[in-house]
């Protein structure tokens, strides 16, 4: 028979509340190591668009999704929003996403991701035809 407070004593199964609490506090747990790492992806690629004359701030959606707001300073309607999480197969392999859910980048290479960005937001003339 349990214990006090929900406690199993020695050789007994502990009761499902307290099961349910071990896995919510492991998922607790798991929650707050990827949203550290999403933030310091995040931040990576941020530096690296800032080097680049583009201005980027990490926010946060009300929804508690991160991401990176890119501007070009110089064309200020071109923007982009960029995620980072893993890849849907639940892989532990991380990338970068664009705001329309397309795969970008690998978040190992934020130089790489930042070249992509100022590539999709440069004002280059358009030719005219």
């Amino acid at each position: 028979m349990a214990g006090q407070e929900g406690i199993a004593e020695p050789g007994e199964t502990p009761p499902a509340s307290a099961m349910v609490r071990q896995e919510r506090k492991a998922g607790e747990a798991a929650a707050q190591r990827r949203a550290g790492k999403t933030m310091g992806y995040l931040k990576s690629l941020a530096e690296e668009l800032h080097a680049r004359g583009l201005v980027a701030r990490v926010l946060r959606a009300r929804s508690g999704v991160a991401f990176v707001s890119v501007v070009n300073p110089v064309a200020t309607t071109m923007r982009e929003n960029v995620t980072c999480a893993p890849t849907p197969a639940g892989l532990h392999d991380w990338y970068y996403w664009w705001s329309w859910g397309e795969c970008m980048h690998r978040v190992d290479d934020p130089a790489g991701a930042a070249s992509k960005v100022v590539h999709v937001l440069e004002t280059s003339a358009v030719p005219t035809g």
